[in-house]
């Protein structure tokens, strides 16, 4: 073989071959908004919620939101709740969620109005 050909076989390889790089839509170091969505389980218009509300880390690049995975594990770190006893239950939260709720009346009774005549 001349070398010619050994250099244009190997140019026409996959550059994927060369690396051993494989990517999967979560392995990404930045996430677009349906990546997002779909990592946190939340719908889109939630996290634009928190964008809005400056909740959660973001960038504009070139004009479109993008999340980097650091960033966002960093800020789902900080939002995790770990058992100790400086944080109540969820028994406990249980209980003053239920405690919140204004109890049902039972049914109105049926009081005829008459019409003015």
């Amino acid at each position: 073989m001349s070398p010619f050909l050994i250099f244009s076989i190997r140019i026409n390889k996959p550059f994927t071959n060369f690396c051993n790089v494989e990517t999967t839509s979560m392995s990404k170091d930045v996430m677009t908004l349906s990546e997002l969505s779909q990592y946190l389980d939340l719908s889109p218009q939630q996290i634009h919620e928190k964008i809005q509300q400056q909740e959660i880390p973001y960038a504009l690049i070139a004009q479109q939101l993008r999340f980097p995975k650091m960033a966002i594990d960093r800020w789902l770190e900080a939002k995790t709740i770990y058992p100790s006893s400086s944080h109540p239950s969820l028994a406990d939260l249980n209980l003053a969620m239920t405690a919140q709720i204004p109890k049902k009346r039972g049914p109105k009774p049926n009081v005829k109005t008459e019409a003015p005549t």
